[in-house]
C-alpha cells in the first residue's frame, strides 16, 4: 500500500486553513473525535482560543483528522464538522476540509507508521466488552 507521510508543516497548514474558515462562525467549543481528531481539536482550541469539550454543548465544532469512509463522522450529521483530509464518500461530507485525500494511505506526523491503521477505540470497546462478561 502506498502511503503519504504528512509533515508537521503540512498538518499545521491544514489547522490554519480550518481556523481561517471557522474564525467567523463563532463556535462555542470544539469536540475532537478519538484518536486523530483529538490532536486536531487541541491544536484548533489553541488557534481559536475556545474550549475543548468532551460532549456537544451549544454551537460545537466537531473535528477529525480525516473523513475517509464517513463512518466516524456520520453520527454527527447536522453538526458543523471539519477535517484535515477528506475523501468523497456517501455517508458524510464535512462542512470544511483542508485537503482532498486520494488513494494513498495518510500517515500523520503524530502517528507511528506501523500503528497508523489501528482503531484503538474499536479495540478498547472490544476489550471492555470482554472484561464485563
Amino acid at each position: 500500500m502506498e502511503k503519504d507521510y504528512i509533515s508537521w508543516e503540512k498538518f499545521q497548514l491544514g489547522i490554519s486553513r480550518i481556523a481561517q474558515w471557522a474564525r467567523d462562525k463563532e463556535f462555542d467549543n470544539i469536540l475532537g473525535i478519538p484518536r486523530g481528531g483529538l490532536v486536531v481539536a487541541v491544536c484548533m482550541s489553541h488557534q481559536l482560543d475556545i474550549p475543548l469539550v468532551n460532549k456537544i454543548e451549544g454551537n460545537t465544532l466537531v473535528l477529525d483528522d480525516i473523513c475517509d469512509s464517513g463512518h466516524t463522522l456520520a453520527p454527527y450529521h447536522g453538526l458543523p464538522t471539519a477535517t484535515i483530509y477528506y475523501k468523497p464518500n456517501e455517508l458524510h461530507t464535512p462542512d470544511y476540509h483542508a485537503f482532498r485525500k486520494h488513494s494513498r494511505w495518510i500517515v500523520f506526523p503524530f502517528e507511528r507508521d506501523e500503528t497508523s491503521k489501528l482503531d484503538y477505540v474499536t479495540k478498547l470497546s472490544q476489550f471492555t466488552e470482554k472484561q464485563v462478561k
